[in-house]
């Protein structure tokens, strides 16, 4: 007589074949999903940005799929990541896109090369960016080491590392890091890209405008003595409210002290002249 098999047992030797997987490098949070390629995954974005902006305030996956021409059992992989990091927000049935996103979406018929950089506000607050920007602003990072971070940073195991590559390029594209080959380096994130304002139009609700700070002029002062002939001693003291420095771009910061320089050098020439 055959031995009779228990129910919802299975055979050692499919077993052996069909190890458990295992959990522990799993990332804590959702990464982009690596069965959808970039471009796909943007191209969703601007399809709920086209339907929104056609009149549906909560677009659905199925009817995004349509659009972007995707099985729905597909698109739906790169939706665990929007809503994440705030790129989409579930609202009923559907998903409701962010302002960036849609700026995004108006922005890329104009300009597809920059129109990435609508998405930066809001990248810039998500976890990798806490992670990495910080970081690049002390100097330059090999791919691979900023690859290595987000790993720590999320729990991620090796066999994730085509979708931590995926979200350097997400940060890419929104213009918060440069790429010199395998180098990755801090753009200047001195200007915030433009925050769609207005009216409430297709879904979007403008922000507050806030009068800018108030700040004190950049100020110089010198003062020089003559000391025995041949030497020249001076002090310089330079003002500069902090926050109003805090939004130059480095080459505004470059001409700034190349000014300086400048008048020291006027200055210094005018009072060795007068103490001859």
């Amino acid at each position: 007589m055959p031995d009779a098999k228990v129910a919802g047992t299975i055979p050692a030797e499919q077993a052996a074949s069909n190890p458990p997987k295992d959990k522990s490098d799993k990332p804590s949070r959702p990464l982009p999903t690596d069965r959808i390629s970039f471009t796909k995954q943007l191209e969703i974005l601007r399809g709920y940005a086209a339907l929104v902006a056609q009149g549906t305030s909560s677009p659905s996956n199925p009817a995004m799929a349509q659009i972007v021409k995707l099985h729905e059992s597909t698109s739906i992989l790169a939706h665990p990541f929007f809503l994440n990091v705030g790129l989409l927000a579930k609202a009923g049935t559907g998903y409701t896109p962010a302002s960036e996103v849609l700026a995004y979406g108006k922005a890329f018929s104009w300009n597809p090369d920059t129109a990435g950089q609508k998405l930066a506000p809001l990248l810039r607050r998500t976890w990798f960016s806490d992670v990495l920007l910080p970081r690049l602003q002390l100097g330059p990072m090999d791919e691979k080491a900023a690859i290595e971070e987000l790993a720590v940073a999320c729990g991620a195991g090796p066999k994730y590392e085509g979708q931590l590559k995926m979200v350097l390029t997400y940060m890419s594209i929104a213009g918060l890091i440069r790429r010199d080959g395998d180098t990755l380096r801090a753009a200047d994130l001195g200007v915030e890209p433009d925050r769609p304002a207005g009216p409430i139009e297709n879904g979007n609700v403008p922000t507050k405008e806030t009068p800018p700070p108030t700040t004190r002029p950049a100020t110089v002062s010198t003062s020089f003595a003559h000391v025995p002939e041949g030497v020249l001693r001076f002090n310089v003291e330079v003002n500069v409210d902090m926050k109003e420095f805090a939004t130059w771009r480095p080459d505004r910061i470059a001409a700034f002290w190349a000014g300086i320089a400048q008048v020291l050098a006027a200055k210094a020439a005018v009072e060795e002249k007068a103490g001859n």
